[in-house]
């Protein structure tokens, strides 16, 4: 502590450590910012998991495919899917470009050996999984945490891509 010291960063007396001087407005500020870090860090575990405890849902609506990851909706309409597959795993070697990649949440632009990029909204706990190929080439792994819902919801897309044709 030392008003009359300009710098921000001071060499202690005794040793090689260095400190703040605190006597100067920036390193209270400075100061204050790193104790408001570090009392939020306890809470930041509980917000990242209720990231990825958030819904995941998959429907079908009269034209579309529908999946939601908390604020993400992504929708494929029918009349773009060249062919949907049900997987049992995940594609080898997924490789997140952009998004959440957490334990139990998959969500954003992902990219996969043999696949290439898709869209990804998934928790990666619970098979199967729905990957949607569109006449533009575009890829979407979609999946629900209820292997039901899935299943049905893909039975049902089968049949309505089946009476497009």
């Amino acid at each position: 502590y030392n008003p009359n010291d300009s710098r921000l960063v001071i060499n202690n007396r005794i040793g090689t450590n260095s400190s703040i001087n605190v006597a100067r407005t920036s390193g209270k500020i400075l100061m204050g910012s790193l104790i408001l870090l570090i009392l939020a860090m306890p809470f930041t575990g509980v917000l990242l998991g209720s990231i990825g405890n958030r819904e995941i849902g998959l429907e079908l609506t009269e034209t579309y495919i529908v999946s939601t990851c908390g604020s993400s909706e992504y929708t494929v309409a029918f009349e773009e899917i060249e062919k949907a597959e049900l997987l049992e795993k995940l594609p080898d070697n997924m490789i997140r470009t952009y998004g959440t990649g957490m334990e139990n949440l998959l969500r954003g632009n992902f990219s996969a050996e043999g696949i290439g990029e898709m869209k990804v909204c998934l928790d990666p706990n619970h098979a199967p999984f729905i990957l949607i190929t569109t006449h533009g080439n575009k890829h979407y792994l979609f999946g629900s945490r209820d292997a039901g819902l899935t299943n049905q919801i893909y039975d049902q897309l089968e049949l309505k891509l089946d009476r497009s044709k």
